[in-house]
């Protein structure tokens, strides 16, 4: 039932402004009685939570769930669903006002003028849904093609970026509801199942229109040309000789189609979008190898609107011996601790030469198979894992082989395990923010996320203005993590995100306010007592813990020493005596930085040593994060890596008695293709993700740490068949997944990503910053250094790069949830990844070979 109120606006500034709802009453003016709930529907220039919406006069406990839908960054669509505690009924009497708090920290839009046009938007009814809908009838024609008959086409409706999509055949109608506004319209193309046959879909009339509330809206639907082509299923078998060798492929159809990808023996692809008909030529480049020619021969192939199978194996392959009379012999000589009775492999490669030697893990000479070739080599080792250990390999990145002196110098160290206590201990896992929405649950079980992460305590800062005496944040977190691991039959950790001091705006006279230190501490004991509560047979690491993220950073860039003063020992102490806990400290907790480190390991290990936990570092703290675009070769990743990995290790932060389990590594919170990342030079093609992860590994190797790549967005590049926005900031594109996941729809070939990206102008988006650091565009960014290839998942590597575990994700980021300004974004793409994931899991199993 539609309710009558009267709309007063209260406080009414250019940040702050409210509007009171008072008179509520049913529409024959009888007083009004709740069964169920109260809404609330209204459109704001400015977002809105469950915190702005006040109750006046009432005499119960009421709750509000705000529903929020993000239409352009100065429009929202806003439900409030008030219901009373217990859910009980309850009757609005003459003096039940409500208030709603409209916040602009910017003062842009300025609410003492912009919030009048949106005072006419509001609704309020009873046990009901406002009927702010209008309809829209959409009607397609049959399809010219009988194939494509029943295969649907997705019709979008956009606002300002936000897409809600419905599906529809060939030859029917669809009814769909939208809020009553106005809309762009746009279309999927008909697609086969085999994808060798395109159908173009038109809208017939305007692709603009406007939604009324009560009204039908009539879209009609027609088909224009026919496109056809054909598609390779390509495979090579396992080549015995061969099997570690990387095969350059080429495909051509006459001058019209030309495609090169690489595969490994044993791998197989599918590509589409060749041209219908024609002779497909399939050449492999030949490869030398131990003084040995391998060369392929292949058949071609006719293409005829179809798929064309294409299965190689050795009778494809000829091998020729290569004269090597006056080579010269080669030994390897090992440095090692390390004696496993197992093998690696070393490559040495040049323009015209490789040779493959698998050495002993054994500290010693090791001479070569075969004699070598005299001239300049890359050398090409990478770390292995043995019982779920990761061992670092490293040598020269180039040998030259002469007459003389032909030892090739190569070390062998142990490092980080893989196993982290909390976190799965036999493959790679993925985790996600969470903001704690109505939608969370579903999207992370769907997903199959590992761990949650969230900010623990009120502000998500460590509170330092208060003592906290509940921390609802925490409660709640594990309380959702226990009914996604019900779902999915597999644990799911809770990791709380949590402060003793927060350093995030690099205000370093917090580490001097000992009133801040001691709110913070004693919230910190809480958030731990709170994990404890929560341990039982079938959770013995309750909780996990992120402690202080940006402090190790900022102190870095401010080149803090390990002795600078803090007023450690009596802070703790008074959040100790807070929680009447009479624990003594011990001798490391100091009043310096390294002290009040100690400090907050010992807590942990003392108060919940069942918890597990680690600390956090940044790109940033070597002065600045810009050095990630310097990246056509790994050296600057490998230098920043180091300096932050010896300042972690002056300020002992994994050192002593009381040391942490694991390492986070920040990349930065913002999806790549929005205005956050690319004017704050955070936007990352495939180069600057590889240089991330080189960094990433670096430290996990100069720590001999288990890492976690931390607050990861898990956006994609859209590709040519995606429906991308005129203004798409609130899509969340990004690039982090195709690298991460893998997109082999994407490939390696720029033309495959989407034209409104791929052409979209950083220095006419005040992002000029971008143009000298990658290009004048995200097609310049995707093709440095030689151009890319995402076909296959970067994540492959990642354990031997010490990482167990990646979180992805923030609260106006992309993760394992949509982001909290747009709830609408479709994570379809990436459910169907991270369901293929767990199908086949990156194992912590031996990568060495038997001797």
């Amino acid at each position: 039932m539609v309710l009558l109120f009267k709309t007063t606006v209260g406080t009414t500034g250019e940040y702050y402004s409210s509007v009171q709802l008072s008179d509520i009453k049913n529409s024959d003016s009888s007083k009004v009685t709740v069964s169920n709930f109260l809404e609330i529907y209204f459109q704001s220039p400015v977002s809105i939570s469950s915190e702005d919406i006040q109750f006046n006069k009432w005499d119960n406990t009421y709750s509000s769930d705000v529903t929020l839908t993000k239409v352009s960054d100065q429009l929202f669509n806003v439900a409030v669903k008030i219901t009373a505690k217990e859910s009980l009924a309850f009757t609005i009497d003459a003096d039940n006002d409500i208030v709603i708090g409209f916040n602009s920290a910017s003062g842009d839009p300025d609410l003492s003028t912009a919030l009048e046009p949106f005072l006419d938007t509001i609704e309020l009814t009873v046990d009901a849904e406002p009927d702010i809908y209008g309809t829209v009838e959409m009607t397609s024609v049959a399809s010219p093609v009988a194939a494509l008959q029943d295969v649907p086409f997705a019709v979008y409706f956009s606002q300002s970026g936000t897409q809600y999509p419905y599906h529809i055949k060939p030859g029917q109608s669809v009814t769909g509801q939208l809020v009553a506004g106005k809309y762009d319209v746009s279309v999927d193309n008909l697609v086969s199942e085999d994808g060798n046959i395109t159908l173009e879909t038109l809208i017939d009339g305007d692709s603009a229109i406007d939604v009324v509330t009560g009204e039908t809206t009539r879209l009609a639907f027609s088909f224009g040309k026919v496109m056809k082509s054909s598609s390779v299923d390509f495979s090579i078998g396992a080549l015995s000789e061969l099997s570690e060798e990387v095969l350059a492929v080429s495909l051509a159809v006459g001058s019209s189609y030309q495609h090169a990808f690489t595969l490994r023996p044993g791998e197989n692809i599918h590509l589409s979008n060749l041209p219908e008909t024609g002779q497909l030529t399939v050449s492999i480049a030949s490869v030398t190898l131990n003084n040995q020619r391998y060369t392929f021969t292949v058949p071609t192939y006719s293409l005829s609107n179809d798929t064309v199978s294409i299965a190689l194996d050795e009778s494809n392959v000829t091998v020729e011996a290569m004269p090597s009379d006056d080579f010269i012999q080669v030994a390897v000589a090992l440095q090692t601790t390390v004696d496993i009775g197992k093998s690696f492999p070393v490559r040495l490669v040049s323009s015209d030469m490789t040779y493959a030697q698998h050495v002993v893990i054994k500290s010693g000479q090791q001479s070569f198979a075969v004699k070598l070739k005299p001239g300049k080599y890359s050398v090409e080792v990478g770390n292995f894992i043995y019982d779920k250990t990761v061992y670092i390999v490293s040598a020269d990145n180039t040998f030259t082989v002469a007459a003389t002196d032909n030892l090739l110098a190569i070390k062998v160290k142990k490092s980080a395990s893989l196993v982290v206590k909390g976190f799965n201990s036999d493959y790679l896992t993925f985790g996600g923010c969470t903001n704690l929405a109505a939608d969370n649950e579903q999207y992370l079980t769907e997903l199959h996320a590992s761990s949650i992460f969230k900010y623990a305590g009120s502000g998500g800062d460590g509170d330092p203005g208060q003592f906290l005496e509940v921390d609802y944040a925490t409660e709640n977190t594990i309380a959702l993590a226990r009914k996604i691991e019900a779902s999915l039959s597999k644990p799911v950790l809770p990791v709380m995100i949590s402060y003793t001091v927060q350093l995030s705006g690099g205000d370093v006279a917090e580490l001097n306010n000992s009133e801040h230190l001691t709110h913070s501490f004693a919230n910190f004991i809480l958030t731990l007592q709170t994990a404890l509560k929560h341990k039982d047979d079938d959770h013995p690491v309750p909780v996990g813990i992120i402690v202080n993220p940006d402090m190790l950073g900022t102190c870095q860039q401010h080149d803090l020493a390990a002795d600078y003063a803090m007023p450690v020992v009596a802070s703790l102490q008074a959040a100790l005596a807070h929680w009447k806990i009479t624990q003594s400290l011990p001798a490391e907790v100091t009043d310096d930085i390294k002290g009040y480190i100690q400090g907050v390991n010992w807590l942990v290990r003392t108060l919940a040593p069942d918890v597990t936990f680690g600390w956090q570092i940044n790109l940033w703290g070597v002065g600045g994060s810009q050095w990630v675009y310097d990246n056509a070769t790994d050296e600057k990743a490998i230098k920043a890596a180091r300096q932050t990995a010896d300042y972690v290790s002056t300020l002992g932060v994994y050192t002593g008695n009381y040391i942490p389990d694991f390492l986070a590594i920040d990349r930065y919170e913002a999806d790549d293709l929005t205005t956050r990342s690319y004017v704050n030079a955070y936007c990352y093609g495939p180069s600057e993700w590889k240089a991330y992860f080189v960094y990433c590994a670096e430290i996990s190797a100069q720590l001999a740490l288990p890492v976690i790549p931390w607050q990861i967005p898990s956006s994609r590049t859209p590709l040519t068949d995606d429906s991308v926005a005129s203004s798409f900031e609130s899509q969340h594109w990004g690039s982090a997944a195709n690298y991460i996941l893998g997109d082999p729809a994407l490939g390696s070939d720029v033309k495959n990503i989407h034209p409104a990206i791929r052409n979209f102008k950083f220095d006419e988006n005040n992002a000029g910053n971008m143009v000298a650091l990658v290009g004048e565009t995200p097609e310049a960014m995707y093709q440095k250094n030689g151009g890319f290839n995402v076909s296959l998942p970067a994540y492959a590597d990642f354990p031997k790069y010490g990482i167990m575990h990646i979180m992805f994700g923030g609260g106006s980021t992309l993760g394992m949830v949509p982001p909290v300004d747009n709830a609408s974004v479709d994570m379809t793409w990436l459910a169907n990844k991270f369901s293929h994931y767990v199908e086949a899991p990156v194992g912590f199993d031996d990568s060495v070979l038997d001797i």
